[in-house]
């Protein structure tokens, strides 16, 4: 969260010139709960997109439906 957080005052302040950040984690197989949170969160206050993957197998469908 840090370096996220560091990149987008980067961008703020004009560092890479019309870049965007966003938050990226790999997908909920692979992230804790509170971690996505704590993404929702961060992004949210700080109005930037989130870019994710999804149910990309059956596996992780399966995962999905079980988990949540």
């Amino acid at each position: 969260m840090t370096v996220i957080d560091a990149l987008r005052d980067d961008v703020r302040a004009g560092r890479y010139g019309d870049a965007s950040i966003a938050y990226g984690p790999a997908g909920p197989p692979w992230c804790s709960e509170g971690l996505l949170g704590r993404i929702a969160v961060a992004s949210q206050a700080a109005g930037a997109l989130v870019h994710t993957h999804l149910l990309e197998t059956r596996a992780e469908r399966r995962f999905a439906d079980a988990e949540h």
